[in-house]
């Protein structure tokens, strides 16, 4: 598997998520820790696929709703990769 698949993989979970959260009453802390593990997750799985670091390209999105900060924090960070 390449960096750029599993990041997109990642980026598409992270939307798909962030779309259920925003039409559910969700308590933030679980929202926060919810992406806080999937991008310690992601992070892993890039390290184990592609240690040499390649950078990647940001892909925009986009969406009807008004994501949650910490799925903003995460989608972020993935596209940083």
């Amino acid at each position: 598997m390449s960096r750029e698949f599993l990041t997109d993989v990642f980026e598409e979970l992270g939307l798909a998520l962030g779309g259920l959260l925003a039409i559910h009453d969700v308590p933030d802390k679980f929202v926060v820790r919810l992406f806080r593990d999937m991008e310690e997750i992601h992070d892993r799985a890039v390290r184990r696929a592609d240690p040499e670091g390649k950078p990647r390209q940001e892909h925009l999105g986009v969406s009807g709703f008004e994501p949650h900060p910490a799925v903003e924090e995460f989608l972020r960070k993935l596209r940083r990769t």
